[in-house]
């Protein structure tokens, strides 16, 4: 049986606004996040109460859990400074006081609000037997039911004075209450502590049915569901807070009608194989002994691969920093990827379609005014690798942070040449300049989109430089940039490769591949990108910007208010926050994994 708040509630009519609906609706929602009188017990499994066919599905493991978590991570302990907390602690006043309106019409306080949402939320999306694709959410129940009961009698009195259609149907034990607003549904039941609310109410007869009598199939039957999750659910002792899964292509086909243009596209998904995309998923998970944070993703793929999924040719190899790569660099990403076999696959599945030769020359087209063939100049002189790298240039502006592309060739001396080549073509877009008796070129005469932040005083406008460094070709989106990597190549010195942290990232991927074939790595130092932000709010010419705009807009007068009444503590006194973070891609039998991660400090900054 159900515990149950009694409404009585018997209303016809139409309502007054579909917005206004939507927007009760979901108050009403979070009003029935807990209910009273109702007792936690044990119940199916969220994913064995969907079917088996389920198109979408989230879970947050268990709301409170996840704030705890939170707050336990570098970034959460930050805002909880003695110096920061009284910042953030004005903003929300700020707010309370912008909802007080809403407060005294629902009866409850925000913190009231903020406090309802409690065990498990999830949510599906699934086309049910005997009626349309639908929205079904899981709300566990906990004991707020005072706050819930002020919120629903408010809202249901709002409802009934839109004039909301309203009827009930039982299934069972259980009494499912739906509104009706013209063609669309609120429908909802709770049962063994928890609010089930859908968009249709054929999904939560589904949901009652499969509860009443364990189905012969459900989600967690669903081979690619439980390859996602078997791959994303980290370690025993430590599981997810967040985990959610998708079936990018029954999603496509249950929404797209197959009739007209339509069904010619879809009628393509098989002979360019993205019918080999079986499902998508991952998981988050936060606070554990070792990470900050992790998060998951996982592209499952069947095998072999055909057509679309074939192009992508990932390839095993180093993963240590180019000497060009700064020391100081405040990211860095390596790929191991073999361009030329793309490019073969690519113009057989093309050819396939069009005809003989098609690829080529369309692809050469491009390079035609490049003065180079494609298939006979450039494919053969790359080396399957590509990385980039970015630093912050000081001072600090809105556009300080620069960017590096390497793309490793094959022989250095005859790329250069192929480079002079090009050069000639261009002879007022490509200024020749040399650094440390390395030739390079600016990229001169390109037509910039006006914006407002290259009027700011003092904000550079870089010029795009590249050049041939040993045997990488190098290209950047400022010159000063071009050379900073030049410097580091002809310089005997620490590298990124030698840094203690560059280190500590790359252990902890090859850890995470375990046996897969790792085909890129990413490093990341959010201490750079997080000083870069600190130094642009505390600039005073940024603060003015700030105060200017205050004055025309509430929303920024707060914060310039906050940011005046507490001013931001030094920079040194947060960054033992920081740590390092850094993400692996590895390609494997099932598909392609993504792991992004951020390394754990603790309360000492280590």
């Amino acid at each position: 049986m159900s515990g149950r708040i009694s409404r009585g509630c018997g209303v016809s009519g139409v309502a007054k606004g579909g917005v206004r609906f939507a927007g009760w609706a979901a108050a009403w929602l979070l009003a029935w996040a807990v209910l009273p009188g109702t007792a936690v017990a044990d119940r199916p499994a969220t994913i064995r109460l969907l079917p088996k066919e389920t198109l979408a599905f989230g879970s947050v493991a268990d709301a409170k859990t996840l704030v705890e978590r939170f707050n336990a991570t570098n970034f959460g302990r930050m805002l909880q400074e003695p110096q920061i907390r009284p910042l953030f602690e004005q903003l929300y006043g700020n707010l309370r006081g912008e909802m007080a309106g809403l407060e005294d019409r629902l009866g409850v306080t925000l913190d009231e609000m903020l406090a309802l949402p409690s065990g498990e939320l999830a949510v599906a999306l699934f086309k049910p037997a005997d009626g349309p694709i639908s929205v079904v959410g899981f709300i566990e129940v906990k004991d707020q039911y005072a706050t819930a009961k002020k919120l629903l009698d408010q809202l249901d009195a709002e409802l009934v004075a839109q004039g909301l259609q309203f009827r009930e149907e039982r299934v069972g034990d259980t009494r499912i209450t739906v509104y009706q607003f013209r063609r669309q549904q609120l429908a909802y039941f709770d049962r063994d502590g928890v609010l089930v609310v859908g968009s249709h109410v054929s999904a939560l007869q589904e949901v009652l049915a499969a509860w009443d009598r364990a189905p012969e199939e459900c989600l967690a039957d669903n081979r690619s569901y439980a390859t996602i999750r078997s791959k994303s659910l980290g370690s025993k002792d430590e599981p997810p807070q967040v985990t959610w899964y998708v079936d990018p292509l029954g999603l496509v086909k249950a929404i797209v009608p197959a009739e007209g243009a339509n069904a010619f596209a879809l009628a393509l998904l098989r002979p360019l194989g993205v019918e080999g995309i079986r499902a998508a998923g991952g998981s988050l998970t936060m606070a554990t002994d070792k990470f900050d944070f992790i998060g998951q993703v996982h592209l499952l793929l069947a095998e072999p691969r055909e057509g679309v999924l074939d192009l992508f040719a990932f390839t095993g190899g180093s993963t240590t920093p180019e000497s060009w790569v700064p020391a100081d660099a405040a990211s860095y990403t390596t790929l191991n990827y073999d361009f030329k076999e793309t490019y073969d696959r690519l113009k057989s599945l093309v050819d396939g379609f069009t005809g003989e030769g098609t690829t080529r020359s369309q692809a050469q087209s491009l390079f035609n005014r490049l003065g180079i063939n494609l298939e006979e100049d450039l494919l053969p002189e790359l080396d399957n690798r590509v990385s980039m790298a970015s630093f912050v240039q000081r001072p600090v502006t809105l556009n300080s942070q620069a960017t590096l592309v390497g793309l490793r060739i094959k022989d250095g001396a005859r790329f250069r040449k192929l480079l002079e080549r090009v050069a000639e073509q261009f002879p007022d877009n490509l200024e020749s300049d040399s650094y440390a008796a390395v030739k390079y070129y600016r990229i001169t005469g390109l037509n910039r989109p006006r914006r407002l932040l290259a009027q700011q005083e003092n904000m550079p406008q870089p010029t795009p430089a590249l050049a041939v460094v040993g045997n990488e070709l190098l290209f950047s989106d400022r010159a000063e940039a071009l050379e900073k990597a030049i410097a580091s190549s002809r310089i005997q010195g620490a590298k990124l490769g030698d840094a203690i942290d560059f280190k500590l990232i790359t252990s902890q991927a090859e850890s995470l591949a375990g046996e897969g074939r790792m085909c890129m790595l990413s490093f990341n130092r959010p201490e750079e990108g997080f000083r870069m932000m600190y130094d642009l709010a505390t600039a005073e010419q940024n603060r003015d910007l700030l105060s200017r705009g205050a004055e025309n807009n509430r929303g920024l007068r707060y914060v310039d208010q906050a940011l005046r009444d507490n001013p931001l503590p030094s920079f040194e006194s947060l960054r033992k926050y920081m740590a390092p973070a850094g993400a692996v891609l590895i390609d494997d039998n099932t598909g392609l994994h993504y792991i992004s991660f951020t390394l754990r400090r603790d309360s000492k900054g280590n």
